[in-house]
């Protein structure tokens, strides 16, 4: 697939794996038989070939640009476009599917999307209000976990409690963010944060080169079981975050 030149994330349709990349959406057989397609939009800029994330909901699939929200509907006779972009004048960078709704971090902050009204909303927390953008959004056991260049903001879905951890800033704010319930992972350009929360109170700990990282410009973070997957300009690194020794 040298023909593609950045992926940008993945999500697990019925069929299919779908993968955002730099050249439209690259569509993997479940089965292991490898690429079936590569899905661009019809009628659209350069610009929009460009596919920063994905996610999907039964046979739709939904694809953040850099210009809005674009709905696919891969199966049938032909691959066919709902041509009726959402937020259309706002760069779309990441997608959460969180009970019934689709959570999109944009450019300016966090809507939410009920699939089942249709009604399209945005999250009114001054945290990641106005022109904020949102890299990551992550659904955990308890929390949702939000990721920006300024700040990592947590909002529990029972209550609407939300807490901030602008200390983040210090280390350059958060590309990626991932959540076990009591430990929390954020990437960022100085090392792999990591949250240890207790049940009285939280600290954190910043690994880096010195701790064994092959780079500290982490790009993504993803949990595994014990394992949280690392991705940096070094490339892939598998983690064992249940170590006793970070544990403390």
């Amino acid at each position: 697939l040298g023909w593609i030149s950045s992926v940008n994330g993945f999500a697990e349709g019925t069929n299919d794996f779908f993968a955002a990349t730099d050249n439209g959406l690259l569509v993997v057989d479940k089965n292991g038989y490898g690429a079936k397609d590569l899905i661009q939009l019809p009628n659209r800029k350069a610009v929009d070939d460009v596919i920063n994330c994905v996610a999907t909901r039964g046979d739709s699939i939904y694809v953040g640009l850099t210009y809005g929200l674009a709905l696919i509907y891969p199966y049938g006779d032909s691959i066919s476009f709902d041509h009726a972009l959402l937020l259309p004048d706002l760069t779309i960078y990441t997608l959460e599917n969180i009970n019934d709704e689709l959570w999109i971090g944009t450019n300016r902050g966090v809507y939410r999307l009920d699939y089942s009204s249709g009604k399209l909303e945005q999250l009114n927390i001054w945290q990641v209000s106005g022109p904020t953008d949102v890299y990551d959004i992550a659904a955990g056991p308890n929390k949702i976990w939000i990721a920006t260049p300024e700040n990592l903001v947590s909002i529990d879905p029972k209550t609407g409690e939300v807490a901030d951890y602008p200390e983040v800033y210090n280390y350059g704010g958060v590309r990626s963010v991932d959540s076990q319930g009591e430990i929390v992972a954020a990437a960022t350009g100085d090392g792999l944060l990591l949250y240890f929360f207790g049940k009285k109170k939280y600290h954190n700990y910043l690994y880096t080169e010195n701790d064994g990282l092959p780079s500290n410009n982490i790009k993504a973070v993803r949990f595994d079981g014990d394992y949280l997957w690392i991705g940096s300009d070094q490339g892939l690194t598998r983690f064992w975050h249940r170590h006793p020794g970070l544990y403390h």
